[in-house]
């Protein structure tokens, strides 16, 4: 927050965009007295990290957003738009991914639902069938999985790398870039810290001196609910899956011990959930990226950063 000297008289706080708004209108000049937190003293706005604005108003361009340089945080704020990018892209290709899955899951719930004392069916057949499906479904599962990690680790590096941005510039955010990351990592605390770290990093990319100002939009608040929703669904669909029988058949096992051994309607309601949950993770990707899109356009626009 800026303090400035005004027709004999000291005015202020004012933020980084009500300073910018100043100088473009002329109401400081090169010549007014500043002062901000971390300044020794009483210095000309020309003499200070405002020079850049001043260039800009004097050549008749717009004036770019203050960016004050806080001590240990040489090199920020840095552009998001980078590893935003990078999260597009794990996201497009796990998205892919589960619709895929979701396709594969919905056969086999088909599958089993159909099954029953048929003479025109073949065991054999009807046992190929099944584990082309269940072989088909485990290597998406496995890729899913693995591009479920890889986009995770991307967006823990995008939340550091915003939080840190925002305190770069003096912003009051009240959670650490570091812990903006660790939350997720703590159990129980998992549930709900990772969600206001993201409403932190909401509030300080639009307002970072003033964070408490800004309202957080609901697809925040959407996205968690989805996300820990799906959690829950994909334990209920595992809990039955594992009670129906099917993981106590050997590695090679025969038609009649499928049926002999597996509860197949409580398998099949277990893929129905799974189902469900890969409807449910869609959607909380889809209203990530939304998220990830506006902040680091805001960032990138606000802080003067550009990729």
């Amino acid at each position: 927050m800026w303090h400035y000297v005004h027709d004999g008289m000291t005015v202020g706080p004012v933020d980084n965009a009500r300073i910018s708004a100043l100088i473009a209108d002329g109401t400081i000049t090169r010549e007014t007295l500043v002062w901000r937190s971390g300044m020794t003293g009483w210095t000309k706005a020309g003499e200070t990290q405002l020079s850049e604005q001043f260039s800009a108003a004097e050549a008749g361009e717009r004036v770019p957003p203050v960016r004050v340089q806080n001590d240990g945080f040489e090199g920020f704020p840095r552009p998001l738009r980078g590893l935003l990018r990078w999260v597009r892209g794990f996201l497009y290709f796990y998205i892919a991914l589960t619709i895929a899955s979701f396709a594969v899951d919905l056969i086999l719930i088909d599958f089993l639902s159909n099954l029953g004392p048929d003479p025109s069916r073949s065991p054999d057949a009807d046992l190929a069938d099944l584990e082309r499906y269940q072989s088909l479904l485990g290597w998406l599962t496995i890729l899913v999985f693995v591009m479920l990690y890889v986009t995770g680790f991307t967006v823990m590096r995008w939340m550091f790398r915003a939080m840190k941005n925002i305190w770069s510039v003096g912003g009051q955010t009240g959670m650490s870039p570091t812990m903006a990351v660790v939350w997720w990592f703590i159990p129980f605390a998992s549930l709900w810290m990772p969600l206001l770290a993201m409403r932190r990093i909401w509030r300080g990319s639009f307002s970072p001196e003033n964070p408490s100002t800004v309202t957080v939009p609901s697809t925040l608040g959407w996205w968690w609910f989805f996300w820990i929703g799906g959690a829950a669904v994909s334990v209920v669909g595992e809990l039955f899956i594992q009670y129906s029988g099917v993981y106590d058949l050997p590695l090679f096992f025969s038609w009649q011990a499928f049926v002999d051994g597996v509860e197949i309607e409580q398998y099949r309601t277990g893929q129905i959930f799974i189902a469900a949950y890969l409807v449910i993770d869609l959607i909380t990707a889809v209203l990530l990226l939304r998220i990830l899109r506006q902040v680091s356009r805001r960032q990138d626009e606000s802080l003067g950063v550009s990729a």
